[in-house]
């Protein structure tokens, strides 16, 4: 269909300005911030399996920590899909794992349960949306 091949065409051609590259990752870093892995090719977790899901983890920390030359301490489930006892398998690569169902972080959380929000709000295009993690104090 020529509409599904524009509209692909067209997402192509934003991905530059969509996708940070690896000199603004670096950079990010050299700025203080820390980044977090949001697994190697984006799958939902409920559309794979416990083996892909895990070789997607280990994968993307690798690649990071290579990329960075630091070791991510953090992933962040995309779509925010996942599964009872993925806590087992993240905690092998990551100590912290962030969502966004919402709520607040008490005294007590659960690091492999962490909550994000998403602010300032939408992106600069409708393909994306800014999610930040405050783990830290203001």
């Amino acid at each position: 269909d020529l509409n599904q091949s524009a509209e692909a065409d067209e997402i192509t051609a934003l991905l530059p300005d969509l996708y940070p590259d690896s000199l603004d990752l670096k950079r990010a870093v050299s700025l203080g911030h820390q980044l977090a892995s949001h697994g190697h090719n984006h799958y939902k977790r409920t559309s794979i399996s416990a083996e892909l899901f895990e070789s997607e983890l280990k994968k993307s920390k690798e690649i990071l920590a290579k990329l960075l030359r630091i070791e991510p301490t953090a992933f962040s489930y995309p779509f925010n899909s996942y599964v009872e006892g993925d806590d087992q398998i993240v905690s092998k690569y990551f100590p912290q794992a962030a969502t966004v169902d919402g709520g607040f972080l008490l005294q007590n959380y659960n690091r492999l349960s962490i909550n994000r929000s998403t602010w300032p709000g939408v992106a600069k295009n409708n393909y994306r949306h800014r999610r930040w993690l405050l783990t830290g104090s203001i």
